[in-house]
Order: structure tokens, then C-alpha cells, then sequence
């Protein structure tokens, strides 16, 4: 990664990992380490079900419709797409019940993280 005020080299990511479960999370922060992340932050969530439920109740028909997933939680990790890769191969090999959602997506200007 480049300066905290200039553009970033074309290999840093941006890795957005939604947990569903407890072991996704677990794992999900195993793996992040192990590949050699720096640092991420974590940001509780709940699913659109439990929120159409809960808090628009005139919804709550449509909640039946959706997974029944409650509370999650989304790690987001600036990092480079070697980390990434590695990541990615771990998070592969999980089951599949145990494997959370993971987007990385590149970064073309970073503020405020230095080198």
C-alpha cells in the first residue's frame, strides 16, 4: 500500500466478509490472521429478515420468505490481494455451512491508512 493521501497500488483490496454463523466468524478471523492481515473492523449486523420482522411489522409476512439468519457480522479488511488470495483459499475449504460471504473488491484511493 501507498500514502495515506495518494493512490494505491492496483493490489490493494478491499475484503468485505459477512459471518452468519459463530464458526464463520471464528474461522473467518483465523484466517485473516493466519494470511497475514494487519487489522480489521468489525461491524455487528442483523438479517433483513429479523429487521423486516422486528422493526416493520407490516412486513413481517415477507420475513417468512427470507433465511432465517438473525445476527451477523461483517468484517471489513484493507489489506493486499496477496493476503487476500490467501485468505480465499482457507475460506474455500471450509463446509459449506460454515463458510461466510466473502466480496473483495480493489481500491483505486486510500485516506488515512499509512504506509
Amino acid at each position: 500500500m501507498t500514502n495515506s493521501h495518494s493512490s494505491v497500488t492496483t493490489e490493494s483490496v478491499v475484503i468485505l466478509t459477512v459471518a452468519r454463523c459463530e464458526t464463520g466468524f471464528s474461522h473467518a478471523v483465523s484466517a485473516l490472521l493466519d494470511a497475514g492481515a494487519k487489522g480489521s473492523t468489525v461491524i455487528e449486523g442483523r438479517g433483513l429478515s429479523s429487521v423486516l420482522s422486528n422493526d416493520f411489522p407490516v412486513f413481517a409476512a415477507l420475513s417468512a420468505l427470507l433465511p432465517p439468519t438473525v445476527r451477523s457480522r461483517v468484517i471489513v479488511t484493507v489489506t493486499t490481494s496477496t493476503i487476500a488470495e490467501s485468505f480465499g483459499r482457507f475460506i474455500r475449504q471450509l463446509p459449506s455451512d460454515e463458510q461466510p460471504i466473502v466480496a473483495v473488491l480493489p481500491i483505486s484511493s486510500l485516506i488515512g491508512i499509512g504506509p
